[in-house]
């Protein structure tokens, strides 16, 4: 009997019994719970941008030690609050999430899956809830065969 997917990726993939994690197997009755967790993360361009921006600091420093050149010290330093605050800026516009899956088994087994992909842990979600769904749709439907029987 060969089983339908509800999900499948490189790392993961689902099926209404058993749910996979590349060499890691679950049963779906054995599983207690799944969540979906994200975090905002720092973004590599602000880094990039934070950085430049004390480096044009120290270079506004510099220009200021030497008494020729003393007279560019402001166009450093606009540039160093410049970059400051667009990276500021950035990262408040286009930040970086991570999104984290974790699932816990009824042993309080923990396994998680870290990711950037948000869509790909939400339909993740969504695959194991579709499992538990119609698992509980299948002891229904048993048990009310068994009640039709007596």
């Amino acid at each position: 009997m060969e089983e339908t997917f509800l999900f499948s990726n490189e790392e993961v993939s689902v099926t209404p019994s058993v749910v996979r994690f590349r060499a890691i197997s679950y049963q779906v009755s054995n599983i207690g719970s799944v969540a979906v967790y994200y975090e905002r993360k720092l973004s590599g361009v602000f880094i990039f941008l934070f950085l430049a921006g004390l480096c044009a600091a120290f270079i506004a420093y510099l220009l200021y030690q030497e008494p020729q050149i003393r007279d560019y010290t402001i166009y450093g330093a606009g540039a160093s609050v410049g970059l400051i605050l667009l990276s500021l800026f950035w990262q408040h516009m286009w930040p970086v999430y991570e999104y984290k899956f974790v699932l816990k088994t009824a042993s309080n087994d923990v396994h998680a899956l870290a990711s950037h992909d948000r869509d790909m842990i939400f339909r993740l979600k969504a695959a194991i809830e579709e499992a538990f769904a119609r698992r509980q749709k299948e002891a229904d439907h048993r048990s009310q065969q068994r009640g039709g029987l007596q």
